[in-house]
């Protein structure tokens, strides 16, 4: 299965009639979707956490989305800057922001390098 390829400010969608609302939705709905997106590394990420942005907004506002990693979040060092794609299931945090659960550790792929052509390894 191919997942859709989305911007940051794409995940989540418009709310449908049986789900919360998303702040600043944007898009069709697709909560529960397998989606790809891909982003810069935000400066609150750490062990464990992981956070990207692909410099896109909604009414103004930056958009930013969380990547839910679970058990996995150890085994992924990121440095803040650096470029990603992650491939997971479209999500909402517990706080209804716009967040992507990944399946397993290779759905988060780095992008180098950032000033040539790009590379995934």
């Amino acid at each position: 299965m191919n997942p859709i390829h989305l911007s940051c400010r794409e995940v989540g969608g418009t709310a449908l009639p049986s789900t919360v609302p998303m702040p600043l939705p944007y898009g069709p709905n697709n909560l529960c979707s397998l989606v790809q997106v891909w982003g810069r590394v935000q400066p609150e990420s750490g062990f464990g956490r992981l956070v990207i942005s692909d410099g896109s907004t909604v009414s103004g506002q930056p958009v930013k989305v969380e990547v839910e990693m679970g058990p996995f979040g150890e085994l992924f060092p990121v440095v803040p800057g650096e470029f990603l794609t992650v491939t997971g299931i479209s999500t909402a945090t517990p706080g209804g922001g716009r967040a992507v659960t990944i399946r397993t550790p290779q759905d988060i792929r780095r992008l180098l390098p950032l000033d040539g052509p790009i590379l995934l390894y």
